[in-house]
């Protein structure tokens, strides 16, 4: 899988959006009948796919179309994800809101250090898949070895750069 920077301005509108969201009040109005069109979306788009590309010609062209170029399947592909990331980030909003959302004193602590952590997880999944690199083993097995690691170190440090006299006010 290579970086695919096209993909960070998705991740940067929404980071703004989700500002916008919390400052207006938007998620007071994620209710159960406002959610059930994005949930059915994206259930809807994920269980479609496989037969869309399927009769978008993805046996016979292969998947080189879809990935971007002047083709009607890249179009197709670029306007499913769109959809389909949005449909998603709100169902799972909506979930959260009515089913997670209250915290303990753990919880508190994550949440105050998930900017930190988000600012830092790359760093950290780089180096421990730098690590891991030479191991004869699954990619699978590899990305669940980084995946139960790095998620707790990831939350540590972020909570140790935190303690630095001023980072706290910062991040």
């Amino acid at each position: 899988m290579f970086l695919q920077l096209g993909h960070h301005v998705h991740y940067i509108a929404c980071f703004f959006i989700g500002i916008i969201a919390y400052r207006k009040k938007w998620f007071d109005y994620l209710t159960k009948k406002n959610s059930k069109l994005w949930i059915i979306l994206a259930v809807s788009t994920i269980i479609l796919f496989p037969a869309v590309t399927a009769l978008s010609g993805i046996l016979t062209l292969g998947t080189e179309v879809f990935m971007g170029g002047f083709h009607w399947q890249a179009y197709e592909y670029a306007i499913w994800e769109s959809i389909m990331c949005v449909s998603i980030i709100i169902t799972i909003c909506h979930i959260f809101k009515s089913k997670y959302s209250t915290q303990n004193f753990f919880l508190r602590t994550l949440s105050s250090d998930a900017y930190a952590t988000f600012i830092f997880h790359v760093i950290v999944i780089v180096m421990l898949n730098i690590f891991l690199r030479e191991l004869l083993i699954p990619t699978a097995v590899k990305f669940l070895i980084v995946s139960i690691t790095g998620i707790p170190l990831c939350f540590i440090i972020a909570h140790i750069i935190r303690r630095i006299p001023y980072v706290k006010n910062i991040i």
